[in-house]
């Protein structure tokens, strides 16, 4: 029924039995309007109230919806109820349909004025993409949804198409018809695709004729014509088939070598031997293109091949695969598609995939791979996020046993994890006492790390150790917050977290008294003193006060670092060590701990080879000493230089050490170009010594000495040079390549997120400027 007929229903049929009993005021005629009432309340009348909450946003109907079907509801019948009683003493019964007649007219023309309402709000709400796929349910017979959406179709917006074809998808479509057909021959090449992959078998809509004449457009959607010419099974246009198997275009041979395959009749033998060709060549986008095309085709794409396509290194080739995977949906399938979790481009295609199958059978296998000691840390993180799409009890239980202390990344991913279920589905409180004692012990690590800064001394050594207790300090106590939360998750803490980080003295009062109502007693008491703007000693105390087993020794905590597995603890350890002089502690270390790494190799022969430093009790095997090759600065000395530049400065020295091993050192002679303007940007420069003159021509636009950076627009944007750059001296700069960059960058998101500060900083500072004038 439309939306008005279902609104219209329930005042019908009242008007009816009021009515009757005005007329006749028998048993039979209450009957009636008890009997309308209790039929359409609940099903015609329930469901149509409901429709009209979709087109409302999401966050709206979040927070009013309950206040209107329940508070508001309830006071409604209640107050009603008391009118009644009072009608009662003072109008004969009878009588009393004479005001639920004048009531019930109000409450028509109101449903016709909802009506309005609801159909202007569903169009605004289908251009905006505000409609939610989930609550969705769409009656063809509704004249309004017919006309909102035949009304969306007919825009000339491509986004707004898109929408509407993807809100019909599943729906007779026949209510579009002509919509659909006028898009497919007028459409954009998405709009065109979208309409063939979901009327494809609905030859009412789409004609043979239609579909054959779009296969030889020769155009963008002509592959997928093809494809629907094989899975109707159109004989009749082999002779227009088969010549396309030689086609120069990859995606049409093919297609129409699967096509053929599909109608089985024709050249199926070559149709064969193309697509095995494609499929086992040794380019990827081939393989992918041959991939695409054999979904349906078991007896060249066998569950093996599929298997080992799915486990394939190429992103290309993976997650087409998933595709694939996605719609064979065999439970064989699983452990290759939950190996993609752990690529950022293939674990989106993962966990849609993953939908397809039943969430026991999904937890039962991530199950499994936890309990396998030689899970990959990728991997392991991976699952962790993809829990979050399955929000019930068994998840939760899942992520608790994944609270690794020694892996703060982890740590924090699953607590991200666990709040975002959280949201959706409540922690049981027998989960209580156990998120305490986590709270508790990652209080304990930030006291812990900020009594290690406390035993540092003040001097030109802590540098590299400072800035690693600091980063793991930002990194912990966020993790810390948001366990505090679960319990009340709804709770902004991103918010807050974001006002601690800024350190602004206005707002920090607020979060203080909001704790207040979040945490108890025993944890406000260690989880605001590090918030609280106090001195390191104050936190110290307050440390010590509550945790009897923080450091002690600096020299220990130096020890313990310069064992650890973390290869970047344990070099600026050893550095720490050996820039202090602490060759005593460093005799008592045992090697055989200590990490064999590259830092660690490097940072032994420098100090033998440019110090002269006596290092014998160092096993030289172990380290390689006399086989390291010294540039001219070490990776920590780069990383110094770096953390001076604008661009680098917010970035943890960890992170750093990536883009230092990707550093290269060039020397240039007075008065030698760096580049010119117009030349291709694919590197940027940090002058390390010397000074470098910005200009055009003759005329000096700047002057870059030590510590500055330039070319770094370039390499970000692709753009040509905008300027010519020369040393004005003898003079070192870094450079830095834009391939090598973009990878490290892809892998440290902190990377990322400096560059986009620095450059969103850039922009606002424009802006004020602009504004100001």
């Amino acid at each position: 029924y439309g939306i008005l007929i279902g609104l219209l229903a329930l005042p019908f049929f009242l008007i009816a039995g009021s009515a009757s009993l005005l007329i006749a005021p028998v048993l039979m005629s209450a009957s009636i309007a008890k009997f309308s009432d209790q039929t359409f309340k609940f099903t015609i009348n329930s469901s149509s109230l409901e429709l009209l909450w979709l087109p409302v946003p999401a966050n709206v109907r979040k927070s009013i919806k309950p206040q209107i079907t329940g508070t508001v509801k309830s006071i409604a019948e209640g107050i009603a109820g008391l009118i009644t009683f009072l009608l009662v003493k003072i109008i004969a019964l009878q009588y009393l349909s004479i005001i639920s007649l004048a009531s019930i007219a109000v409450w028509v023309f109101t449903a016709i004025r909802v009506k309005t309402g609801y159909v202007t709000q569903l169009q605004s709400a289908i251009a905006k993409r505000q409609i939610d796929f989930e609550e969705l349910n769409v009656d063809v017979q509704d004249a309004a949804m017919v006309q909102t959406i035949e009304k969306t179709l007919s825009s000339e917006d491509e986004i707004q198409q898109l929408f509407a074809l993807e809100i019909i998808e599943g729906l007779p479509l026949s209510s579009w018809k002509k919509s659909i057909n006028r898009l497919f021959a007028e459409g954009s090449a998405d709009v065109r695709k979208r309409i063939l992959s979901m009327a494809w078998d609905e030859e009412l809509i789409l004609s043979n004729e239609d579909i054959i004449a779009a296969m030889k457009k020769d155009d963008a959607i002509s592959a997928e014509a093809i494809m629907v010419v094989g899975r109707r099974k159109l004989a009749t246009v082999l002779p227009d088939l088969e010549p396309l198997l030689t086609h120069e275009q990859e995606e049409t041979r093919a297609a129409a070598a699967a096509s053929i395959l599909l109608i089985d009749k024709g050249a199926t033998d070559q149709a064969k031997s193309i697509l095995i060709e494609m499929l086992e060549g040794a380019d990827e986008s081939t393989q992918a293109i041959a991939l695409n095309r054999l979904v349906d085709n078991n007896n060249i794409l066998t569950q093996d091949k599929l298997i080992s396509f799915l486990y394939n290194d190429g992103y290309l080739i993976s997650n087409v695969a998933l595709s694939i995977a996605e719609k064979r949906q065999n439970p064989e399938l699983i452990p290759a598609i939950i190996s993609n979790l752990s690529l950022p481009k293939t674990s989106l295609q993962a966990r849609q995939s993953l939908k397809k199958f039943s969430t026991d059978l999904i937890l039962e296998s991530f199950q499994n791979l936890f309990s396998d000691p030689d899970l990959k840390r990728k991997l392991r993180l991976g699952i962790i996020r993809t829990l979050r799409e399955y929000p019930n009890d068994d998840s939760i239980n899942l992520l608790l046993t994944q609270l690794n202390r020694e892996d703060q990344d982890v740590y924090n991913e699953v607590v991200d994890s666990l709040l975002a279920i959280a949201r959706i589905h409540p922690i049981d409180e027998e989960k209580k006492e156990e998120i305490a004692q986590e709270i508790r012990a990652m209080a304990h690590k930030v006291y812990a790390l900020n009594e290690a800064i406390h035993l540092t001394p003040e001097d030109e050594n802590k540098f590299f150790l400072q800035d690693h207790l600091n980063n793991e300090i930002q990194n912990t106590l966020p993790t810390l917050l948001k366990l505090g939360v679960l319990h009340v998750p709804d709770t902004p803490i991103e918010t807050y977290i974001h006002t601690v980080k800024s350190g602004d003295p206005a707002k920090l009062p607020f979060l203080l008294e909001f704790f207040e109502n979040i945490f108890s007693k025993e944890e406000r008491e260690i989880i605001n003193p590090l918030i609280e703007p106090i001195s390191l000693t104050e936190r110290s105390e307050v440390g010590h006060s509550n945790f009897k087993d923080l450091p002690s020794s600096l020299d220990q905590e130096l020890t313990d670092s310069a064992y650890s597995p973390n290869k970047w603890e344990s070099v600026i350890a050893l550095d720490y060590l050996l820039k202090s002089e602490k060759l005593d502690v460093m005799k008592k270390l045992d090697w055989e701990n200590v990490p064999g790494s590259k830092a660690n190799q490097e940072l032994f022969a420098r100090r033998i080879q440019k110090n002269g430093t006596n290092l014998d009790f160092i096993p030289s095997e172990r380290f390689k000493l006399e086989a390291v090759e010294l540039s001219m600065y070490s990776t920590l000395e780069k990383i110094i230089i770096l953390k001076s530049v604008d661009l680098f400065k917010s970035i943890p020295a960890e992170n750093l050490s990536r883009v230092a091993q990707i550093t290269e050192e060039v020397q240039y002679d007075a008065n030698e170009p760096i580049f010119a303007e117009g030349d291709y940007g694919d590197s940027l420069f940090i002058v390390v010594n010397g000074n470098v003159k910005i200009h055009k021509g003759e005329q000096e636009l700047a002057m870059l000495g030590k510590g500055t950076c330039l070319g770094e627009m370039a390499l970000l944007d692709d753009e040509p040079r905008s300027a010519d750059a020369t040393v004005t001296e003898d003079s070192v700069l870094f450079k830095i390549e834009q391939e090598g960059f973009y990878e490290v960058m892809g892998s440290q998101s902190d990377i990322m997120e400096g560059i986009i500060k620095l450059l969103t900083g850039r922009l606002r500072v424009a802006n004020d400027k602009l504004m100001a004038k």
